[in-house]
């Protein structure tokens, strides 16, 4: 996704490791960080957040993810501040979104298949992907500011306000 600062942000899912700019052979290591990158330099920066399924901003830059079983989190706190203090110990930049941290209930009204495994997570975020902030009122003002967020096992999407 474009970011407001014309950096391309980049999920990193649950990889880590060093990512190596071709252009400029700067190496970066994104180990529980996500990436963006500069393309008309090459340049690379590791940020806060590690989501697995692409990022997504408000209108006001704030940053928002997601994995599996955790259907929104937020990232609060930029890894460019915590990097200016490096006897700083910060909390944790994620904030998740909804009330309940992994595997939240779900509500689809398709009929739930059989299931071979993980029993347990029937009815419940098992593959959220997706998440994005809906910045128009097209569907309406409700709907304005509000996270999307597929959950394609359970054949829904569902909206986080």
């Amino acid at each position: 996704m474009w970011g407001l600062d014309n950096w391309i942000y980049v999920a990193n899912g649950d990889s880590g490791g060093v990512i190596e700019s071709k252009k400029t052979g700067k190496k970066v290591n994104i180990s529980g960080r996500d990436l963006r990158i500069r393309p008309a330099t090459g340049d690379l920066d590791a940020v806060t957040g590690q989501t697995q399924f692409g990022r997504s901003r408000d209108d006001w830059g704030n940053w928002f993810g997601c994995n599996n079983s955790n259907p929104c989190t937020s990232f609060v706190l930029d890894d460019a501040y915590q990097r200016r203090n490096p006897h700083f110990s910060a909390p944790t930049a994620r904030v998740d979104v909804p009330e309940s941290r992994r595997n939240a209930p779900v509500f689809p009204i398709s009929q739930l298949l059989t299931r071979f495994n993980d029993f347990h997570t029937a009815n419940r975020f098992t593959s959220a992907c997706s998440a994005m902030i809906y910045r128009d009122d097209l569907f309406g003002p409700h709907f304005a500011g509000n996270a999307f967020i597929c959950e394609p096992v359970h054949n829904l999407v569902t909206v986080k306000s």
